[in-house]
């Protein structure tokens, strides 16, 4: 990163280090990026020289590396950069789809995001596979990110150019952002996909690459139940991140995974302990919430698994500092999942169970409808089901008030539940 700055100073293209000098480029660079998406007819007016071409890669360059290390300064110093990437024609395409993550995974605009693709879509020559390649690495990681991804197709031959060009790092995380849109809909080819990336990066000796083997890897164990074997690759991922890359973001998903799968096996005290060194992790960096959603909702699962147990075993001050932890918790998750579509359905499903647990049963009965509703919309297979299922036992309770959601029984929920479970080949967590 420091190597890059310094090139790009020499070029002329300085970027501020104080904030009280860089947020005003940006607010800049923001102005002049959404002026030019608005009126197309203003964007790419002028020929990039070799020299302009060579800043973009520097910047590029740049980008990649503090999405490894320092993800909301990537943010900053890409809008910073959006009046360069806006100004040239076709050839600088690559540089202007980068930005579509700065509005996805920034949680900024999902609408900016999808102006950017099309423009792009529709302004690539037919011979720039790499343009093109990047164009689609981009929309996949937007259609995560946004909850578009119910028709979204891995495309093999899309990767292969991303190799054939060079172009690692967003080949790398096109396959894991495909392998994430699959896990959601709980298609096992998911798993195949990640081998795949596996393979490339031993190939290649990519350590960025090998991240998605414990970070995604860890997600795929988790989501098809398998919480010892997550528990026990998360452990050999934050050794690996500590060891080499040293990647914040990617270290809290891998965290919130172990969390996520303790708390399932029972080991809340263990969760707790994990928690805290992802809290102390996460307090060094403010997080895009693309990477926030994840600890959030493991937090939530683990304070809602507390709240409960406090209330089981008549813990009256567990109970008492559990609920208004939750509160917080929840609401903040609840936000940051609006960014962060893939965890949105487990956020509302928790938040439910919350309510539920405060004995506000028609509060909880709005939130897992709402849990439904979004499961149904997504194609969010695993926590659709897994919503079904917590419904039905909730609402099979001796002191529940009710005894139906919108309609159907909880007999009928539980049916539905282990018909999914059953196609889905899992079990009930």
């Amino acid at each position: 990163d420091l190597y890059l700055h310094k090139a790009l100073a020499i070029y002329g293209f300085r970027i501020p280090k104080n904030p009280l000098l860089l947020y005003p480029r940006v607010i800049h660079g923001l102005a002049v990026l959404l002026f030019r998406i608005w009126f197309p007819s203003t964007m790419g007016r002028r020929i990039p020289t070799e020299e302009d071409l060579e800043i973009n890669d520097l910047i590029l360059k740049k980008g990649q590396a503090l999405t490894i290390t320092e993800t909301m300064r990537f943010v900053l110093e890409m809008l910073l950069a959006a009046p360069r990437f806006t100004k040239f024609r076709s050839e600088s395409l690559e540089a202007l789809v980068v930005l579509v993550a700065i509005f996805s995974l920034g949680g900024i605009s999902f609408t900016v995001g999808k102006k950017i693709l099309n423009y792009a879509a529709d302004h690539a020559h037919e011979y720039d596979q790499r343009s093109q390649a990047g164009t689609e690495f981009m929309c996949t990681f937007h259609n995560l990110i946004s909850g578009n991804w119910k028709n979204e197709t891995y495309d093999p031959d899309i990767a292969e150019i991303g190799i054939q060009v060079g172009d690692l790092y967003n080949t790398n995380t096109y396959m894991a952002m495909q392998a994430h849109i699959y896990l959601e809909r709980g298609d096992r080819t998911a798993g195949k996909i990640l081998e795949k990336l596996d393979q490339i990066a031993e190939i290649y000796e990519y350590d960025y690459g090998r991240l998605a083997k414990y970070s995604h890897g860890s997600l795929f164990l988790y989501k098809f139940g398998e919480f010892e074997k997550a528990v026990t690759l998360a452990d050999e991922g934050i050794t690996f991140m500590n060891r080499t890359l040293g990647n914040k973001p990617g270290t809290l998903m891998i965290y919130s995974m172990k969390i996520k799968a303790l708390v399932q096996l029972g080991r809340l005290t263990e969760a707790e302990e994990s928690l805290k060194e992802a809290h102390d992790i996460s307090r060094q960096e403010k997080l895009a919430p693309y990477f926030h959603s994840f600890i959030l909702t493991a937090n939530l699962l683990f304070e809602t698994s507390k709240l409960e147990e406090a209330l089981h075993t008549g813990d009256k001050t567990g109970a008492v500092h559990f609920r208004n932890r939750i509160k917080k918790s929840a609401k903040k998750a609840v936000r940051i999942s609006k960014k962060a579509a893939y965890e949105r359905v487990e956020c509302y499903r928790l938040t439910g169970i919350y309510y539920w647990l405060l004995k506000k049963h028609a509060r909880a009965l709005r939130w897992w409808s709402k849990a439904q509703r979004e499961a149904e919309r997504l194609g969010a297979n695993i926590e659709y089901a897994h919503t079904l299922k917590e419904v039905s036992r909730r609402l099979s309770d001796s002191g529940s008030r009710y005894r139906t959601l919108k309609g159907e029984s909880a007999a009928s929920l539980n049916d539905s539940a282990d018909r999914m479970f059953k196609e889905l080949e899992i079990q009930s967590r």
